[in-house]
């Protein structure tokens, strides 16, 4: 084997020739290895002893390094942290030495995980790790190899299973409806088969919560691997100009070159399917949809939520007139100091929607707990300082837009109100951090503490008030249930079948990742070995961040990727990329 040694510039470690080794991070490498006692003739490398030791490994690699290395994200193009066989061949371990070995100098090194992650490798788990590297770096046991990789699908393939099927539906009048959802790149770049059955979830949850049909509709696969979804327009009662509101940005649509020397792709496939569907862009890339549609402004403008204040929606789109039901006491309040979501003290509210189509609730959010803003001081008068809104949609599925103190639509939840820290700015983004929150427990059971202090500290009329606000526990319990078994219920329609926790989320987070060598080019709509071989013959072809794809963990930001996708399709001779100018849909490698 040939093995690449490590070496310590500026603290990050760089792929280097062989060289003496001196420390990293204050590890001493050319001593590093397990604190116990071995035997420098060998030690105990017995096949039980060894097994024993590869199984302590994978659960520290799991723990600490799968999250990001493993078959879903590949972070730095490093995605086999749960592979014994594919790290071994790849040079991140190389069996018998610890001190060479990649994986076990970034663990001891402290350098990896991140300095961001809070939860650190013990000692004792990085020891776990080196003796299993001396026992041969083994494969780990049988439970956890991956599946076989499926089948690969280029983009010839797709493009056919596409038109075949557009083709194959009985009136030529439904075909205008029809577009297509596809998770084959993510399965070319070897995400695993729980993996893609989670986000083929996800995408089914996120299209039906942005439907106003009755009834939830689970998109149905048009190839043996599932990895091609249909989606009919009607059954989310979207129209064509929804469609194409929600593809305005697409950044991966091309117009393939049939007559490319590297990547002859059959383009008239892809002709029939735009002039059949009736519109330039048929098919997009489920991660990119599912990632953009749930989120404000791209989310709002599905929901028709756009341009409307808070009270609008609620009248105009629930049928709930906040101001009268809160006069006329038709509400279920409930306060309380802390929320984990909130930074100050909330209050939550439910309102009834006409025709029992459950419930609409609505969190009163503030900058402080002092004053006005302290719930407990001013249970009705407070004043807050923004909200957010969650309602029951015809289908079961929730709606959620976010509003400051006026009833002013904000795309993100100012940060000294509420945060979530999934997000890299953790600001709470109205649709994908609510889906986030709120996953299949739909809304979250919360006990008012406002009702017992106000006996102690109010009276008479305005005592009564309150209290008529402030319902009992049991009260609130029997509406929160009731829409939280409407929501659970809606969501087994889409097809959640209690497997991958907050798929929407995951599958966003995924997206926005940095990609690495081989999500680049399944993105492209080629293989990782041909996209690294037009790196290498003419790296002066491509733009800046592409090329930092040729170093070996080289990897570029998701916003840098989509912004060199139009001359990097140019650049690989793949075909026209198409990008709207002036609102008009343009395939052109001219200006690029």
């Amino acid at each position: 084997m040939n093995r690449m040694h490590l070496m310590a510039i500026g603290g990050t470690l760089l792929l280097g020739c062989p060289a003496a080794i001196g420390s990293i991070d204050g590890v001493d490498v050319a001593d590093a290895g397990p604190d116990r006692e071995t035997d420098t003739g060998g030690g105990d490398r017995t096949p039980l002893r060894c097994e024993t030791e590869a199984s302590r490994a994978r659960s520290v690699l799991e723990a600490h390094c799968t999250s990001c290395h493993g078959p879903a994200t590949a972070t730095a193009g490093f995605g086999v942290a749960h592979d014994a066989e594919a790290m071994r061949e790849a040079g991140f371990v190389v069996p018998l030495a610890p001190s060479e070995s990649r994986v076990y100098l970034r663990l001891a090194s402290g350098s990896m995980p991140p300095a961001t992650v809070a939860r650190r490798p013990t000692d004792a788990e990085i020891r776990d790790v080196a003796a299993w590297i001396e026992c041969g770096a083994v494969d780990f046991p049988d439970e956890t190899r991956p599946p076989p990789r499926r089948e690969y699908l280029d983009i010839d393939a797709q493009l056919a299973l596409m038109r075949r099927d557009l083709t194959r539906q009985t009136l030529a009048s439904d075909r205008p409806r029809i577009r297509y959802l596809s998770l084959a790149h993510l399965a070319n770049a070897g995400l695993d088969d729980e993996t893609i059955t989670g986000f083929r979830m996800a995408v089914s949850l996120l299209v039906n919560s942005l439907s106003f049909n009755s009834s939830v509709t689970a998109l149905e696969a048009i190839d043996p691997q599932g990895l091609l979804l249909r989606l009919d327009l009607r059954d989310f009662e979207w129209s064509a100009e929804t469609w194409e509101r929600l593809v305005a940005d697409y950044p991966y649509a091309v117009r393939y070159d049939p007559d490319s020397l590297l990547f002859p792709i059959e383009e008239g496939d892809a002709e029939v399917l735009r002039r059949e569907t009736r519109t330039e862009i048929p098919y997009v890339q489920a991660d990119w949809l599912v990632t953009h549609a749930s989120q404000a402004p791209l989310y709002y403008e599905v929901l028709d939520f756009a341009g409307r204040s808070a009270e609008d929606i609620a009248l105009r789109i629930a049928g709930v007139d906040i101001v009268a039901d809160e006069q006329e006491e038709r509400v279920l309040r409930a306060g309380f100091a802390e929320s984990g979501v909130s930074v100050n003290n909330r209050v939550i509210q439910r309102h009834e929607q006409p025709g029992r189509r459950g419930g609409f609730w609505v969190s009163f959010d503030f900058a402080g707990s002092d004053g006005d803003r302290s719930i407990f001081a001013e249970p009705i008068e407070f004043a807050h300082d923004g909200g957010e809104y969650i309602f029951s949609l015809p289908n079961g599925l929730q709606a959620y837009y976010i509003a400051d103190e006026a009833g002013r639509l904000l795309d993100k939840a100012p940060r000294e109100v509420v945060a979530d820290f999934r997000r890299r700015d953790v600001s709470v983004t109205a649709g994908l951090s609510c889906m986030g929150c709120h996953d299949r427990q739909g809304i979250i059971p919360r006990l008012d503490e406002v009702r017992g202090v106000a006996r102690d500290r109010f009276a008479g009329a305005e005592l009564e008030s309150i209290l008529a606000l402030y319902v009992e526990h049991e009260v609130m319990d029997r509406a929160m249930e009731a829409d939280r078994e409407r929501f659970r219920a809606a969501r087994s329609r889409a097809g959640d079948d209690g497997g991958m926790h907050e798929p929407v989320v995951v599958m966003a987070l995924d997206h926005e990742r940095s990609l690495g060598l081989a999500r680049a080019a399944t993105t492209l709509g080629i293989s990782e070995a041909q996209l690294r071989a037009a790196l290498n013959a003419n790296p002066s072809f491509f733009n800046g961040e592409i090329v930092t794809l040729r170093q070996p963990e080289g990897i570029v930001r998701r916003d840098a990727f989509d912004a060199a996708f139009a001359s990097t399709v140019c650049a690989l001779g793949l075909g026209q990329p198409c990008r709207r100018i002036d609102g008009v849909l343009r395939c052109s490698c001219q200006g690029l």
